[in-house]
């Protein structure tokens, strides 16, 4: 059985309000499409609408995307995996869906007054593979949201 997780990183406008959401489950029927309902949860293109109530944490609201900035694919370069996305040997392969899009909406965390996203930046992320590896090794950088990166 195959698995699919993705990764939605939200920040506010005043950058005050970063959050993740990290949505896992099994593989659909069409590994393209990206329409992912979780228990009472929606996770699109468009944006995300999110219920969750749990003992530890309660979310509501909705979230919308806007046009997403993708990894420009070629041939001569595969993506965020390099040469390992044309091996067909991989446990999971990685994907940047967008690397920044614009958001609007807002949430509620822990029946609290809900965070504004509107203005804010958004990136998205997927991994889909036979299982999640056991270990591996990542880089990331701690991207500051300007005025310049927003009107790209």
């Amino acid at each position: 059985m195959a698995i699919e997780g993705w990764y939605f990183k939200i920040v506010d406008q005043a950058e005050q309000h970063p959050h993740a959401i990290i949505p896992g489950g099994f593989l659909g029927a069409d590994p393209h499409a990206f329409d992912v309902r979780i228990a009472g949860n929606h996770f699109h293109e468009s944006g995300m609408t999110l219920n969750i109530d749990s003992e530890s944490i309660q979310v509501r609201g909705q979230v919308e995307f806007g046009p997403f900035y993708k990894w420009p694919v070629r041939l001569v370069s595969p993506g965020a995996m390099g040469p390992y996305a044309l091996t067909p040997f991989m446990e999971c392969y990685h994907g940047m869906l967008s690397m920044r899009h614009t958001l609007a909406g807002e949430l509620s965390f822990n029946h609290q007054p809900p965070i504004r996203y509107s203005g804010g930046l958004g990136y998205c992320e997927k991994d889909r593979g036979r299982s999640f590896p056991a270990a591996f090794c990542t880089r990331r950088t701690k991207d500051r949201c300007s005025n310049a990166s927003r009107k790209r």
